[in-house]
């Protein structure tokens, strides 16, 4: 954890400001609003409750009865040993439905049910007896789709046990009816299932018993089953159900049994909650009515009292920020601008803007500092610039020092050439070499294709061929597709050379060397190969340490490997370069990784 002393100035002027000014009197105000807020939360879920207990006493009237009358026809003796025979005839199910009409009529009178409602039988041969009508399964009359598409038909056909359920849905029979509420049982004696029983009462008839709970116009108010979807909404409801749960109106809003009240918001407004559980143990299910009705609504005192304590902190706010601001523009902003300007010079950007003048000591030390950034940047702006002209001269010394050397060799080999064999072969010779006299000394690039190294490398490997009396076979396996790419000139020589020199000339029987380029995973990646005399471990480690170390060429040694790896570093980094292979009497194996050089960045690289 930082300490108060470890924050800079600007922090801990605004820390203390604060602990002064602004924090007794934001304490005093949360407290006071605290105390009005709970205690009107209080008045208000006192009142609503006494409301939301008259209609939980309706309500769960209204549901038990039908609960009751659901219960009492599944187990009505009549009903059974009417849908217990088969029926012979349109004559048979015909009297059963008027019987069935006349046992449920009667139950409804004994329980006193108050309500209109809408009830179906449905046996297992597929009969469907109504309030309005009988439906047999050939009948095309009416669609039965509905009803038996309910997923809990199959269970309720052939479950031996009672079973009951709640389901919402429009009329099974006739859509145009409406939603209903159905309750729904199946009929069981001795184990024997006779077919279900669905007893539906309107769901507006239910919501005009939610409306009984009104306070005010955006009150709304909901019946809801275990799974937390709505049987019933208040015909007056600001609320829809569906939108109120979809602007994330609905948390977990209590225990089922327990009576429950949140605040919570919804969209730009809150909202209380109140949340109470109707519970029926004798079927195993229970539902929840649900209120809702805007914090605002109900606080309308609490926000008068609100809004005289909001002036007064403003006002001290105010205050406090004049004082803040004051203090920061004439003491604080300018010693905080200054620290600024460091972390931009630490990090790299040397054109940090310069200080505002002011007459007083931070203005003359803003000044002096800038000063001080000025005279860095040209130091450090000479010091780059001759370190770029010392990397462009090594590059050229070293290409300057190369050039000489295969010159002596390649006029020695021409010398021999002509004291052996005569004159037969000096104008083939002869033409080789002024082509790679003119590669290197009439082009300055610093790049060249790669076809262009290629054909130097043909023009070198045909004077070596001569020099050697045909000891030596080549092979060029070079991929089309990267002869327009960028390289360095002259890398390939120097590796053929050693190749030469040290692989192929010490053996008593002719040698090939393999010359490859491909273009892998981005990268240019060339090997030649030799099947020469190769090397021992000491001297393949020796090389391999000075590739990295890249020592400085000392009495002219040191142009082989080393000065080809120094010019791959040079143009492209530490990521690129030569890697060296061999194993003693098998040969030795160089490859060159090169990154993919277009034609911009190649007369980028030439110009320099």
């Amino acid at each position: 954890m930082v300490s108060f002393g470890k924050l800079n100035l600007k922090y801990r002027a605004l820390i203390l400001l604060l602990l002064v000014g602004l924090l007794p009197q934001g304490l005093i105000s949360i407290i006071e609003d605290n105390f009005l807020k709970h205690f009107v939360d209080r008045q208000v879920e006192v009142t609503v409750n006494q409301s939301l207990d008259h209609l939980i006493n309706g309500a769960s009237q209204l549901l038990q009865s039908f609960i009751n009358f659901t219960a009492n026809t599944a187990y009505n003796h009549q009903i059974i040993s009417l849908l217990s025979r088969e029926f012979e005839s349109e004559e048979d199910r015909e009297l059963a439905f008027f019987k069935i009409r006349n046992e449920i009529v009667k139950s409804e009178r004994i329980l006193n049910i108050n309500y209109p409602f809408h009830y179906f039988v449905l046996t297992r041969d597929g009969t469907v007896f109504s309030n309005l009508t009988y439906i047999t399964p050939a009948s095309a009359q009416f669609d039965t789709s509905n009803l038996l598409s309910r997923p809990w038909i199959d269970t309720f056909l052939t479950s031996r046990s009672p079973d009951f359920t709640v389901d919402f849905n429009a009329h099974y029979l006739y859509p145009q009816g409406g939603e209903k509420i159905y309750f729904v049982r199946n009929i069981v004696k001795d184990w024997e299932n006779y077919g279900v029983i669905a007893i539906g009462i309107s769901a507006s008839s239910i919501s005009r018993l939610l409306d009984s709970l009104h306070i005010d116009d955006y009150t709304s108010v909901f019946l809801l089953d275990e799974r937390e979807g709505a049987l019933a909404e208040g015909e007056s409801n600001y609320w829809s159900y569906s939108a109120f749960r979809g602007a994330g109106g609905l948390p977990a809003a209590g225990t089922p049994g327990v009576n429950s009240v949140l605040t919570i918001p919804v969209g730009k407004r809150d909202y209380y909650l109140f949340s109470r559980s109707l519970s029926f143990p004798a079927v195993g299910r229970s539902f929840r009515i649900l209120a809702v009705t805007p914090c605002l609504s109900l606080l309308r005192s609490l926000i008068i009292v609100r809004y005289f304590y909001l002036i007064k902190l403003l006002v001290t706010v105010a205050s406090m920020a004049v004082l803040i601001l004051i203090i920061e523009r004439q003491i604080v902003f300018p010693v905080v601008r200054l620290n600024e300007k460091v972390r931009e010079i630490q990090a790299g950007n040397w054109q940090a803007p310069p200080d505002v003048p002011r007459g007083d000591e931070i203005g003359e030390l803003g000044r002096s500092f800038d000063t001080m950034v000025k005279n860095l940047n040209r130091h450090v702006r000479e010091i780059r610039e001759a370190e770029a002209t010392k990397r462009d001269l090594e590059i050229r010394f070293l290409q300057s020092r190369m050039n000489p050397h295969f010159i002596r060799n390649t006029l020695n080999t021409i010398r021999w050439m002509a004291q052996i064999r005569g004159a037969r072969s000096i104008a083939g010779a002869i033409t080789s070499f002024t082509k790679m006299l003119n590669y290197l000394l009439v082009s300055s690039r610093d790049l060249a294709r790669v076809r262009e190294e290629v054909d130097y490398i043909e023009q070198y490997l045909y004077l070596q061929k001569i020099r050697y009396q045909n000891k030596l076979n080549i092979s060029l396996n070079i991929d089309p597709g990267i002869l327009d790419q960028r390289i360095p000139r002259l890398i390939f020589q120097p590796v053929v050379e050693n190749s030469i020199l040290h692989g192929i000339a010490p053996k008593k029987k002719q040698g090939n060397i393999t010359i490859s380029g491909v273009s892998d995973r981005g990268r240019l990646v060339f090997q030649i190969e030799d099947d020469g005399v190769g090397m021992g471990e000491a001297r393949l480690s020796d090389i391999q340490s000075k590739l990295e170390a890249l020592p400085p060429p000392i009495d002219g040694h040191g142009l082989g490997l080393v000065n080809v790896q120094r010019r791959i570093r040079y143009y492209f980094g530490a990521e690129f370069g030569i890697s060296v292979e061999s194993d003693h009497g098998a040969g030795t194996r160089v490859t060159l990784c090169l990154p993919h050089v277009a034609e911009p960045a190649a007369q980028k690289a030439g110009a320099r």
